[in-house]
């Protein structure tokens, strides 16, 4: 039977994380040392980070020491841009390694703010991921699938929403990141005028029979037509996974 796959952050020596480059928002990467009773005292932390592009290609690698007991900030633009561009975006898979035990995040930053993420919740044969959505003309939803294997695979992306469930059928590279814009590809259409009453709420199902294991990010777009403090739109970002 599938279970739901696990989003209890938990420490580990190696994490995976989506990361992207933007002029909407860009991505930086949060290290902290847990403290772990008993543990051998060390005067220097270090990071190993090896980043793929969207087709799985090694694109980049960086290692970073600091002090113990600082909390690591690395600035993930400079790795970033070594990818190709993908839909509008720079974007990656990072594998950070770490000499010992410690906590890592990813911050996703823009002009409004939008969210800080754990490692990304895996998916497997056994557990899937379910997200519930808002469906209006204001919001726009991106679901990114990394491969963590060394095989190719695919992951199922099924829309619940009134009474269709579409889904489609997406092939990821080795190591590599396939971006699906969700209402782009299920070509959903949403009335402004609808969206005066009541929210209707949709879920995104992400499934995957490959072996192998695979990671999910989400984020929705909330459209604003008003000119940002950059000259861009108002549109503002949140994570919902």
């Amino acid at each position: 039977m599938e279970q739901e796959a696990d989003l209890t952050p938990k420490p580990q020596s190696s994490s995976h994380f989506w990361i992207s480059e933007s002029q909407f928002f860009s991505s930086v990467l949060l290290s902290s040392p847990l403290l772990v009773p008993d543990s051998p005292v060390v005067q220097q932390e270090e990071l190993s980070l090896e980043l793929y592009d969207c087709d799985g290609v090694h694109s980049g690698a960086l290692r970073v020491q600091w002090r113990t007991g600082d909390v690591g900030v690395i600035d993930l633009k400079p790795l970033l841009s070594t990818c190709k561009l993908d839909n509008g975006l720079r974007h990656g898979h990072l594998v950070v390694k770490s000499s010992g035990d410690f906590r890592h995040l990813v911050r996703y930053q823009g002009e409004g703010g939008i969210g800080i993420v754990n490692a990304l919740p895996n998916i497997s044969t056994r557990a899937g991921l379910f997200v519930p959505i808002r469906c209006t003309s204001k919001h726009q939803h991106l679901a990114a699938c990394v491969n963590l294997s060394d095989e190719a695979g695919t992951v199922t992306v099924r829309l619940m929403f009134e009474n269709r469930s579409p889904e489609i059928q997406v092939a990821v590279p080795a190591h590599g990141c396939v971006i699906v814009p969700v209402e782009e590809d299920f070509s959903l259409r949403f009335n402004a005028q609808a969206d005066q009453g009541p929210v209707m709420a949709g879920y995104i199902r992400c499934a995957t029979r490959h072996t192998g294991a695979f990671g999910i990010q989400i984020l929705e777009r909330i459209v604003d037509p008003s000119e940002g403090a950059n000259g861009t739109k108002g549109d503002s970002y949140r994570v919902l996974v």
